[in-house]
């Protein structure tokens, strides 16, 4: 069996329903657990942000009131900035599935763009990224792997969200 894997959907990813039954049992448990931030992944309307809320505090206590973090993964979701960041507290740039999702000759200027526009609106913006990959086989990061974080750095990001780097590398 293979985990942790998926599929590439392209356009068609703005198609699904993003809030299914297996959501909603995660939204229970995180009721339950309470952490400072919730994060939504494919948000690309604010009416699929407002969704995805309304799931999150109709089980929750009251008092609960945490961090909405839309994660921007689609054209869609570029289309919709405006509308996204002001149902969200943080917006979250998922490059991964952003790059598989969007045309590669846009991709960098998208991410320079959902910056901006976060910003702009006085919202919290985080880079999740594969950046410093190139330290799972050398001990220094690869030049391109400095101009990403310098760049993410420049562009005012609050937050770099690494996966997949030397923290799971073995000793």
């Amino acid at each position: 069996m293979i985990s942790n894997k998926g599929i590439n959907l392209g356009r068609a990813i703005d198609e699904l329903n993003h809030l299914t039954e297996n959501t909603i049992e995660q939204i229970d448990a995180v009721n339950s657990a309470k952490p400072d931030f919730v994060a939504f992944s494919f948000v690309n309307s604010k009416e699929s942000m407002i969704k995805n809320k309304k799931a999150l505090l109709s089980g929750a206590d009251k008092t609960y009131k945490p961090l909405i973090v839309g994660k921007i993964e689609s054209e869609l979701g570029i289309k919709n900035i405006d509308e996204i960041i002001d149902e969200c507290d943080w917006i979250m740039i998922a490059r991964g599935d952003l790059a598989l999702n969007t045309q590669f000759s846009k991709f960098g200027v998208y991410q320079k763009y959902i910056t901006k526009k976060t910003k702009a609106k006085f919202k919290k913006v985080i880079v999740a990224t594969q950046v410093l990959d190139s330290l799972l086989s050398s001990h220094v990061p690869s030049r391109g792997d400095i101009l990403d974080i310098t760049n993410i750095v420049l562009d005012g990001n609050d937050g770099i969200m690494f996966s997949c780097t030397s923290s799971t590398r073995d000793a």
